[in-house]
This record gives structure tokens, sequence and C-alpha cells, in this order.
């Protein structure tokens, strides 16, 4: 049996690109209770690369909407491309964004200074979800055994240590825990 899992990527201007994330072959002569569905590390595999393509997506399309200005009706210039990286709960994903050259009549500096677009989303270099079950962990048990924990159920980077997971919660800790209940569906 082979089994592919494809992203389709579709636009709102109707442009679609496909990304094929992962391949597997299993034949049924090879089959054994440990090969039902996917393991652990395929399931962990899949999400990195299904995040990567959504996170890369996403920014890309913000840094090309933020550069247009309908004020002036131009695009705003662009000083460069960087590699950045975001922690998810899926992985650390890098992704390409831009430093748009602001415009001296438009905010966010009210000069021409070059800023990047995905700041506004992306402060902390991690996302909220990721934030939020790290301090909802920390309540609970000691930092060491989050890292642990999240490096056994989550594609976590390997250089997630106890000292990054105490320092993320003292940022705030209030708003991820707010974040956590909205997600979850608690009042």
């Amino acid at each position: 049996m082979k089994i592919a899992i494809r992203i389709e990527v579709a636009t709102d201007y109707g442009e679609t690109e496909t990304f094929e994330i992962f391949k597997l072959e299993r034949p049924y002569r090879d089959l054994e209770p440990a090969k039902i569905g996917l393991s652990l590390a395929e399931g962990k595999h899949v999400l990195h690369e299904m995040q990567k393509i959504v996170v890369a997506a996403q920014a890309e399309k913000v840094c090309t909407l933020r550069r247009f200005r309908t004020r002036r009706h131009r695009m705003l210039d662009l000083k460069d491309r960087r590699i950045r990286k975001l922690d998810t709960v899926f992985g650390t994903v890098p992704f390409r964004s831009a430093r748009i050259v602001s415009c001296l009549c438009e905010t966010p500096y009210q000069l021409e200074y070059p800023y990047n677009p995905m700041t506004v989303y992306v402060s902390e270099r991690a996302s909220a979800e990721l934030l939020a079950l790290e301090a909802k962990l920390s309540a609970l048990m000691p930092y060491r055994q989050v890292v642990a924990m999240l490096r056994e159920f989550l594609p976590v980077r390997d250089t997630l240590n106890h000292v990054t997971v105490r320092n993320r919660g003292r940022i705030q800790p209030v708003d991820a825990i707010v974040f956590w209940n909205r997600s979850a569906g608690v009042s």
C-alpha cells in the first residue's frame, strides 16, 4: 500500500500550489501490529512539514499585502528578506520574511525605516499556542519535566531547555493562559 499526503495552498486570487509532504509505503505482506497507522515519529514529521508550509504561505501573504499602499497606489521598497524562525507546537519553522522600507507618511514609524511586518504576529518568536502550553504545564510540574514531556510528544527543537521555558513563562503568563482558556472554550 502506498500513501501520499499532499497540501494544496489556494490564494484568494485563485492561484494554487501543491506540496507533497509525506510518502508512506507499507506492503500488506510485511504488515505487523507495530506498523498499523502512523508511528509517533511519522506523525510528528507530517505535522512539522505541514506547519512549515502553512507558516511560509501566511508570512509571504502578510509581507506582500503590507507592501502595497493604497494611499499612493504603489508598492513600498523591499530592503531584503531574512530567514526567521518560529517555535510552534509542531516544531521550529523557518520562513522567509521581508523587511520593508516604510514610507514617510505611513505608520508604524513615520519615517523611512526598514521594518518587518511579521513582528506584529510573532513578536516573541514563539506561537501563542506554544506559550500557553508551556505556561500551563509549568504551573503543574518543574520546568525540566515540561521540556521532557514536550520533547516526548511534540516535534520541538532539540535546543529547547528548561531555561527557555522559564523565561517564556515570565514574559506574559496571564495572556498565554487566557489564550489557552479561549481556545479550549473555557470562559
